[in-house]
Protein backbone atom coordinates (compact mmCIF):
# COMPACT_ATOMS: atom_id res chain seq x y z
CA UNK A 1 0.00 0.00 0.00
CA UNK A 2 1.36 3.43 -0.92
CA UNK A 3 1.69 6.27 1.53
CA UNK A 4 -0.54 9.36 1.15
CA UNK A 5 2.47 11.62 0.46
CA UNK A 6 3.66 9.58 -2.56
CA UNK A 7 0.55 10.30 -4.68
CA UNK A 8 0.43 13.46 -6.84
CA UNK A 9 -2.58 14.73 -4.92
CA UNK A 10 -1.79 14.73 -1.24
CA UNK A 11 -4.67 15.41 1.10
CA UNK A 12 -3.73 17.02 4.37
CA UNK A 13 -5.74 18.24 7.22
CA UNK A 14 -5.51 21.89 8.14
CA UNK A 15 -4.75 22.09 11.85
CA UNK A 16 -6.39 25.46 12.49
CA UNK A 17 -9.63 24.93 10.58
CA UNK A 18 -11.21 22.19 12.55
CA UNK A 19 -10.62 19.25 10.24
CA UNK A 20 -11.28 20.64 6.75
CA UNK A 21 -9.27 19.02 3.97
CA UNK A 22 -6.92 20.90 1.59
CA UNK A 23 -6.13 19.47 -1.81
CA UNK A 24 -2.49 20.24 -2.74
CA UNK A 25 -1.29 19.48 -6.27
CA UNK A 26 2.37 18.52 -5.93
CA UNK A 27 2.93 17.36 -9.51
CA UNK A 28 3.19 20.24 -12.01
CA UNK A 29 4.18 18.89 -15.41
CA UNK A 30 4.66 21.22 -18.36
CA UNK A 31 5.03 19.24 -21.52
CA UNK A 32 7.30 20.15 -24.43
CA UNK A 33 4.36 21.43 -26.47
CA UNK A 34 3.42 23.91 -23.73
CA UNK A 35 7.00 25.14 -23.45
CA UNK A 36 7.20 25.62 -27.23
CA UNK A 37 3.97 27.64 -27.22
CA UNK A 38 5.26 29.82 -24.35
CA UNK A 39 8.58 30.41 -26.14
CA UNK A 40 6.86 31.27 -29.43
CA UNK A 41 4.51 33.71 -27.69
CA UNK A 42 7.43 35.33 -25.85
CA UNK A 43 9.28 35.72 -29.18
CA UNK A 44 6.21 37.26 -30.83
CA UNK A 45 5.68 39.71 -27.95
CA UNK A 46 9.36 40.64 -28.02
CA UNK A 47 9.26 41.22 -31.78
CA UNK A 48 6.16 43.41 -31.41
CA UNK A 49 7.90 45.47 -28.73
CA UNK A 50 10.95 45.88 -30.96
CA UNK A 51 8.85 47.00 -33.93
CA UNK A 52 6.90 49.47 -31.76
CA UNK A 53 10.15 50.93 -30.41
CA UNK A 54 11.59 51.29 -33.92
CA UNK A 55 8.37 52.92 -35.09
CA UNK A 56 8.47 55.46 -32.26
CA UNK A 57 12.10 56.24 -33.03
CA UNK A 58 11.36 56.70 -36.75
CA UNK A 59 8.37 58.91 -35.98
CA UNK A 60 10.48 61.12 -33.71
CA UNK A 61 13.11 61.44 -36.45
CA UNK A 62 10.44 62.36 -39.01
CA UNK A 63 9.02 64.98 -36.63
CA UNK A 64 12.49 66.52 -36.20
CA UNK A 65 13.08 66.52 -39.96
CA UNK A 66 9.69 68.12 -40.62
CA UNK A 67 10.32 70.79 -37.99
CA UNK A 68 13.74 71.51 -39.48
CA UNK A 69 12.26 71.72 -42.98
CA UNK A 70 9.59 74.15 -41.78
CA UNK A 71 12.20 76.30 -40.09
CA UNK A 72 14.34 76.30 -43.23
CA UNK A 73 11.34 77.23 -45.40
CA UNK A 74 10.38 80.09 -43.09
CA UNK A 75 13.93 81.42 -43.05
CA UNK A 76 14.13 81.19 -46.84
CA UNK A 77 10.84 83.07 -47.18
CA UNK A 78 12.06 85.70 -44.75
CA UNK A 79 15.25 86.22 -46.75
CA UNK A 80 13.25 86.50 -49.95
CA UNK A 81 10.97 89.09 -48.35
CA UNK A 82 14.00 91.01 -47.09
CA UNK A 83 15.47 91.01 -50.58
CA UNK A 84 12.19 92.22 -52.10
CA UNK A 85 11.97 95.03 -49.55
CA UNK A 86 15.63 95.96 -50.15
CA UNK A 87 15.05 95.96 -53.94
CA UNK A 88 11.95 98.15 -53.51
CA UNK A 89 13.85 100.65 -51.32
CA UNK A 90 16.68 100.91 -53.85
CA UNK A 91 14.36 101.13 -56.86
CA UNK A 92 15.51 97.87 -58.38
CA UNK A 93 13.18 95.94 -60.60
CA UNK A 94 12.82 92.20 -60.06
CA UNK A 95 11.11 89.80 -62.51
CA UNK A 96 7.88 89.50 -60.54
CA UNK A 97 7.37 93.28 -60.61
CA UNK A 98 6.15 93.03 -64.22
CA UNK A 99 3.42 90.61 -63.27
CA UNK A 100 2.42 91.82 -59.78
CA UNK A 101 3.75 95.35 -59.52
CA UNK A 102 6.43 96.49 -57.06
CA UNK A 103 4.31 95.83 -53.98
CA UNK A 104 2.38 92.89 -55.45
CA UNK A 105 5.10 90.44 -54.57
CA UNK A 106 3.65 90.31 -51.09
CA UNK A 107 0.41 88.85 -52.50
CA UNK A 108 1.89 85.37 -52.12
CA UNK A 109 1.95 85.89 -48.36
CA UNK A 110 -1.84 86.11 -48.13
CA UNK A 111 -3.63 82.98 -46.94
CA UNK A 112 -4.79 80.74 -49.75
CA UNK A 113 -8.51 80.66 -50.37
CA UNK A 114 -10.09 77.22 -50.19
Amino acid sequence: MSSPMSSPHAVTQAPDRGGSANNINVNTNLGPATLIVVCVLAAIIGACGLVMGLNLSKQAQMDRDFRDAQTYQKLLERRYMDFEAYAMLNGWKIPTDDRNGPTGNFERMKPKEK
